[in-house]
């Protein structure tokens, strides 16, 4: 049993050490990712940097074929859109409820104030986190472990979405703020019809700044 234990506290290690370097942007779109590489850098087993490997495939931050190497994903114009689409689906969803408790998440408004820190030193990892918390904070207060871990696993496709491109330099900060408080007023008051609107217009924006840059890129 403390072999066991042991072994899965390793591939957790591993796992999250993978991930950070994806959504980082370290390892770049289209990148390979063997299981050798994975166990030379971290000199582990084998065994240990397939489960990580296999862990990261489930995930939809890397992708495999049969009998190939995993890669980083290249995600197109239409998955990214999807990622939208699904976003606002799962959190229209989780606000409406949010909203008629009448009360705003502490962790949304903890996750607020790490993203204006974040913002002001200019980090846009710790930007993308924040926001990605306070998101999470407000589906998670809906009260539904299914749905929170579902948005979860969504929003680690969204991570990919931001890695490749440096969005912080077209964010309107105030702009941003002034959505965010929106949204909380909202819930605050009871109003989920207006917290639904107010949410759904500013996915849309990210969506649309978001859209935009890919497609210069491509």
């Amino acid at each position: 049993m403390t072999t066991d234990l042991e072994v899965r506290s390793l591939v957790d290690a591993v796992t999250r050490a993978l991930r950070e370097r994806i959504l980082r942007g370290d390892l770049a779109a289209g990148a390979a990712v063997t299981e050798k590489l994975v166990a030379e850098e971290f000199a582990v087993a084998r065994p240990t940097a397939k489960a990580a490997v296999e862990r990261l495939v489930f995930d939809g931050l890397l992708r495999r074929q049969a009998n190939r190497t995993a890669r980083v994903p290249v995600l197109t114009l239409a998955e990214v859109s999807d990622v939208y689409f699904s976003r606002i689906l799962l959190e229209r969803a989780a606000i409406e409820v949010v909203a008629g408790h009448g009360r705003v998440p502490d962790d949304a408004r903890i996750a607020l104030g790490r993203f204006d820190l974040a913002f002001g030193r200019g980090d846009v990892s710790a930007v993308v986190e924040a926001d990605v918390a306070f998101h999470q904070a407000l589906v998670d207060a809906a009260g539904s472990p299914r749905l929170s871990r579902m948005y979860a696993s969504l929003m680690a496709e969204f991570h990919l979405c931001v890695a490749r491109v440096q969005v912080l330099g077209r964010l309107d900060r105030t702009r941003l703020a002034a959505e965010h408080a929106a949204v909380l007023a909202a819930v605050e008051e009871g109003d989920a019809g207006r917290a639904s609107g107010e949410l759904t217009a500013h996915i849309t924006g990210a969506r649309d700044r978001i859209l935009a840059v890919y497609a210069e890129d491509s």
